[in-house]
């Protein structure tokens, strides 16, 4: 048994006691604040009066106002700008139109129809297709052989005749075509290859410089040609009669802008 007289005890709620330095430094460091300031105070009392005369400039008010009233020198980042009345009547416009839109429920088939149409031409412009052939008929060359792209007009005439004369009018639409096209390359006026379609042909005309007189009248004849040709349609007498007075029109203005051109040659 252990003798509890002879055991130490430890008690853990007793604190350490201060030593004597510990005792005495809280009041060292007022002592050496109380020193640094006396040693300020005399210091400051040691220091020669300011005898310096102040003069108070006035205030430029003049200057100042000047300044102010000039845009230039406004640095102000948060100064909204003033809207015209047309900008601000524009923009309430498009805030109503699109309110409208998007309100109507038409913005989502329109956005379906632009991003297909932006498909469609990106795809084209790949391929190298045209993509006015979407909206419009293809345009077809010219119904001509080799041996007839080496014809004549004596040779042209002969067989107008002779396919008139035998009720054959479609085909002497087309002969009549023909003859226009190569009396237009004799002027100048275009440059005549078998690859080459009507359209192509007006839009070579239309830099002539007699173009003003021949682009109507030959754009009649092309059209009553695509429509003999092309079309399919059933020429008769009558008919001919209408493309004839037509083509005879063009023939003659033709003949005389050959005419003013030899002799200006």
């Amino acid at each position: 048994m252990v003798n509890s007289a002879t055991t130490p005890v430890f008690d853990l709620s007793r604190r350490p006691e201060r030593t004597s330095v510990g005792r005495l430094l809280p009041a060292v460091v007022i002592l050496a604040i109380s020193a640094l300031v006396q040693a300020s105070s005399a210091a400051g009392q040691d220091l020669p009066v300011d005898s310096v005369a102040v003069t108070i400039r006035a205030e430029p008010s003049a200057e100042l106002a000047a300044f102010r009233e000039n845009p230039r020198f406004d640095y102000s980042r948060d100064k909204p700008e003033a809207a015209s009345p047309i900008s601000d009547l524009l923009s309430r416009r498009w805030r109503e139109f699109m309110q409208a839109l998007f309100g109507s429920g038409l913005a989502r088939p329109l956005l379906w129809l632009f991003a297909i149409a932006v498909v469609i031409f990106v795809v084209s412009m790949l391929i190298g297709s045209d993509t006015r052939s979407v909206f419009y008929r293809k345009e077809r060359p010219l119904p001509i052989t080799l041996e007839e792209a080496v014809l004549s007009e004596t040779d042209f005439t002969e067989r107008i005749l002779q396919a008139v004369s035998t009720g054959q009018y479609r085909e002497a639409v087309r002969l009549r075509f023909l003859r226009a096209l190569k009396g237009l390359e004799r002027s100048g006026a275009i440059r005549w290859t078998i690859e080459k379609t009507n359209r192509t042909y007006v839009r070579e005309l239309r830099r002539f410089d007699a173009a003003d007189s021949l682009l109507q009248p030959f754009e009649l004849i092309v059209n009553w040609f695509d429509f003999c040709w092309y079309g399919h349609a059933r020429v008769d007498k009558e008919m001919y009669q209408q493309v004839d007075e037509a083509f005879s029109t063009f023939e003659g203005l033709l003949r005389s802008v050959r005419v003013r051109e030899e002799a200006i040659a």
